[in-house]
């Protein structure tokens, strides 16, 4: 095994594990969200960001070494797993194992992540529209209905509570 593909193999696994770790704070968020921990989520959020930021360092790393490797191996075009499994029989199943690996931790972030959006728009949109109605009452102050509740208009639309 070539130095280049040694040194790739051990960033490949280096970003698995950074992945998993991303998984497990996208997790603690989650739960956080569900039980409104502020505090929680405010320290997954940035623990997030600093695997993130480590992630992208990590994959500067893994595209020189893919270059370095298709210099070596006169490889045209794109260098993949795939043909680096091809060319190099030795560590085919290890390479192309590592690939599944990645793929079916960064699929299980982005649906967490997915989940997680829908989560943080439904409840920012719901606090945009209290925010407005309570905005509302305020600057009509005078007038309410005989039940004690401000007289709003009857609909508040979609774009009104994103502006």
């Amino acid at each position: 095994m070539s130095r280049a593909l040694s040194e790739l193999d051990a960033v490949l696994r280096q970003i698995h594990a950074a992945h998993g770790k991303l998984l497990e704070q996208l997790d603690a968020q989650q739960a956080a969200m569900k039980t409104m921990n502020l505090n929680a989520m405010a320290e997954a959020a940035a623990q997030q960001e600093l695997l993130r930021a480590r992630l992208m360092s990590m994959d500067t790393q893994r595209r020189a070494l893919a270059v370095q490797l298709a210099r070596e191996m006169r490889i045209e075009g794109e260098v993949t797993l795939s043909k680096l499994a091809k060319l190099n029989p030795a560590q085919a199943a290890s390479l192309l194992q590592l690939r599944r690996d990645l793929r079916e931790t960064i699929e299980a972030i982005r649906l967490r992540t997915k989940i997680g959006s829908r989560l943080a728009s439904a409840v920012l949109g719901h606090l945009n529209t209290v925010m407005r109605l309570f905005a509302a009452a305020v600057h009509k102050g005078s007038v309410y209905t005989k039940h004690g509740t401000p007289n709003l208009a009857g609909r508040i639309g979609a774009m009104e509570t994103v502006g």
